[in-house]
């Protein structure tokens, strides 16, 4: 079973539509940030979550937190999280594209004071 993890960006997931156009704006220039440098990208950036266990893992290893268990992020945790995120570590070259998008995903986040919500599987997603 999958994560899929969330920011409080979103208002509507069934409708992909973000809470604020400047939210989104922050989320697009992610998302062709990371395609521009990789060709490739977590196919929920754009929208404001990450659907990749990879992309997931990736944010594991940065911020030593295991998010296939850590619930909710509220605003001051994301804060913490990003300053103290290592992104100094190794990864496939091929997965360049999720350590970029978790990367980018977090720096979006901490810098709109979005919450974080980590969800497991497609039962879960459907609750949102």
């Amino acid at each position: 079973m999958g994560c899929i993890v969330y920011s409080s960006a979103i208002s509507d997931f069934r409708k992909h539509i973000l809470i604020d156009p400047s939210i989104d704006q922050l989320f697009n220039n992610a998302n062709e940030f990371v395609l521009d440098q990789t060709g490739k990208v977590d196919e929920g950036l754009r929208m404001g979550h990450l659907l990749s266990s990879i992309t997931v893992r990736m944010l594991d290893r940065a911020t030593s937190e295991d998010c296939f268990v850590a619930g909710r992020w509220p605003t001051e945790k994301v804060k913490e999280m990003f300053d103290k995120a290592q992104w100094d570590f190794r990864y496939l070259t091929e997965h360049t594209w999720a350590y970029l998008s978790a990367k980018q995903f977090l720096t979006v986040c901490e810098k709109a004071g979005l919450s974080i919500r980590f969800f497991f599987g497609e039962e879960e997603r459907d609750k949102y």
